[in-house]
């Protein structure tokens, strides 16, 4: 093991920081001397950099894509739309209609037969996907149908039935399924 790998993790980290926030050899020498390290020259610095700092900087890089990712997957899963729905459950949506589509056209007639078992399993997520998107709708559907037989109950001297507002909301729901 080397001199910088056999340091307590919060001293390498202040070498991999400062490596990172470009500090001169010196100056990182310098900071482990101020914490009692003697010992570790320029040299050893120049071999961990090229091995030990390379490697946490590739995870530590990792680490934040990966981060980032869940944040803002998160900040989608919590913005729903007005009909309860997700905006995350769309996007996702999107992009495997996108995928399985072009998916299915690089399957051309010749391929096709040759891979028949791969075009089967493509074809029964897309009905999986396409069944699940359906009953999404129904849920909003009958959400939609209870919102409306309750407000059909509240305001009094109302004629019963839809108001026009209601219909033609229903409506354009139904059109969207």
């Amino acid at each position: 093991m080397g001199r910088v790998a056999g340091l307590p993790v919060a001293l390498r980290n202040v070498v991999n920081e400062a490596l990172r926030d470009g500090k001169e050899y010196g100056e990182v020498i310098s900071e482990l001397e101020s914490h009692g390290i003697f010992g570790i020259t320029r040299w050893v610095l120049g071999r961990w950099r090229r091995a030990g700092y390379a490697r946490w900087l590739r995870e530590q890089e990792a680490f934040e894509r990966l981060h980032g990712l869940s944040a803002e997957k998160r900040g989608l899963m919590g913005q729903l739309q007005p009909g309860g729905g997700s905006v995350l459950a769309d996007l996702s949506e999107a992009m495997l209609a996108s995928q399985l589509g072009e998916l299915l056209e690089s399957f051309d007639g010749e391929a096709r037969r040759e891979r028949m078992e791969d075009y089967l399993k493509v074809a029964r997520t897309l009905i999986g996907f396409m069944m699940a998107r359906a009953q999404r709708q129904r849920v909003e559907l009958e959400r939609h149908r209870r919102d409306v037989t309750r407000r059909k109950g509240k305001p009094k001297g109302r004629k019963k039935g839809l108001s026009h507002e209601e219909a033609a909301e229903l409506t354009e729901r139904i059109n969207l399924m």
